[in-house]
């Protein structure tokens, strides 16, 4: 809270919510913005550094069917870390 009222201290803050880190793994990004023209549209990529440092991320609008969220997957150029790599558990089933 502190340090959200250093940021900005007109902020209006209604509290926070405190959850467990998740498990060891794969860490990606979901996003969802409102495009002017598109309308609501949705970002997936990998999460944490990589998104800052790879900016590598798919983009489309909503509604998804399966097979776009798949194509989102096929999309990014780290997609071969879902399929499982160097003795990895695969992330991501096909079928």
């Amino acid at each position: 809270m502190t340090s959200a009222r250093a940021y900005d201290a007109s902020a209006e803050i209604e509290g926070v919510l405190v959850t467990p880190m998740a498990e060891k793994g794969v860490e990606v990004i979901i996003g969802m913005m409102r495009d002017p023209i598109f309308g609501p549209v949705l970002m997936f990529g990998l999460g944490g550094v990589f998104v800052e440092i790879l900016e590598d991320v798919a983009f489309r609008a909503l509604p998804l069917s399966r097979f776009d969220a798949a194509c989102m997957i096929d999309q990014i150029k780290a997609k071969k870390v879902f399929e499982g790599v160097r003795g990895q558990q695969r992330l991501i089933n096909r079928h």
